[in-house]
């Protein structure tokens, strides 16, 4: 009962929090993101991911992106994990020459490193930063990018759905232009419990991009799935 009259105070929380950011935010699009994601271990602290993404745009109307990755996963220590990924995506984007949209293609390698620590009995800190060389269809190749994300999360206990519920950021910096493109606040995400193998979250983000002088912002519903083989 305790868990639950908790998250039912940080959902009222994040509403407002999330009322605010809609007020002080100009949304120029709403997104929806679904992710599947199947985790498999292949050997002593080895973990392989392969994850398949659709993004819809244009106020869920069109599919904007397919995101799909494979990913190689090695505990360090008790606190931090390192990964190896390849990424490839097709983008909807208009093509001046043909007068119409068309997919476009990204190819990504990419390493990193996830540390998380416990901060309270039930709040965790984590810290994420990623490195990319990417090829990208009919743009500036290869080029570099890196991404950082930081989270609090509360962690549930005695609850048979509820694993927690989280919030965090995330900015990129594209490092051809140094400058920052693009920068992810998720106000509010929960994570739930399903089955011994299947997880899911859920979230509410505002995605801001920079493709121009001006920064263009977006709210983003989305969804994962985590299935353990």
């Amino acid at each position: 009962m305790k868990a639950l009259t908790l998250f039912r105070t940080t959902l009222l929380t994040a509403g407002a929090m999330l009322c605010a950011s809609a007020g002080s935010l100009r949304g120029d699009d709403v997104q929806s993101w679904s992710a599947l994601m199947l985790k498999h271990p292949v050997g002593e602290n080895w973990t392989a991911t392969w994850r398949v993404e659709p993004r819809f745009t244009n106020d869920v109307s069109r599919l904007g992106t397919v995101f799909t990755r494979a990913s190689l996963a090695r505990k360090w220590n008790d606190s931090t994990t390192l990964t190896m990924d390849y990424t490839h995506i097709e983008f909807d984007k208009y093509d001046a020459t043909r007068g119409e949209n068309r997919f476009y293609q990204q190819n990504w390698l990419g390493a990193g490193f996830t540390s998380r620590f416990r901060v309270l009995p039930r709040w965790d800190f984590t810290s994420r930063n990623n490195v990319h060389l990417r090829w990208i269809e009919a743009g500036n190749s290869p080029n570099l990018r890196t991404r950082h994300y930081v989270e609090m999360a509360w962690r549930a206990e005695n609850s048979r759905y509820l694993k927690g519920v989280y919030t965090g950021n995330e900015f990129f910096v594209e490092w051809a232009n140094k400058a920052t493109r693009e920068n992810r606040f998720t106000p509010l995400g929960v994570r739930v419990k399903t089955s011994p193998r299947t997880a899911m979250s859920f979230f509410y983000m505002i995605r801001s991009t920079k493709p121009g002088g001006n920064w263009t912002h977006a709210h983003v519903l989305g969804s994962y799935l985590t299935y353990s083989l």
